[in-house]
């Protein structure tokens, strides 16, 4: 069996194997470019943050049941924006 990766020797430090760097800098750029999906877009809420303020406005409403539907609606409506 082969094994691969580093190896610890006694009395000398080793690193990481080196990576060789691209020399291209355009496909970091484009990247860059689409992760961010524009600059005015903000990224969603998470599930979270949704459920967070759900049950912010179930206890507001007075914690009666019935109204999970509006709740979590109403909490997606207002976190979006």
């Amino acid at each position: 069996m082969k094994n691969t990766g580093r190896k610890t020797v006694k009395g000398t430090s080793t690193s990481a194997p080196m990576v060789a760097k691209s020399s291209s800098k355009s496909p970091k750029s484009s990247a860059k470019a689409s992760s961010t999906g524009g600059a005015d877009r903000a990224s969603p809420p998470s599930h979270e943050q949704i459920a967070m303020r759900s049950f912010e406005i179930y206890l507001s409403r007075g914690a009666t049941p019935g109204h999970e539907l509006d709740d979590w609606l109403q909490a997606v409506h207002e976190l979006q924006g």
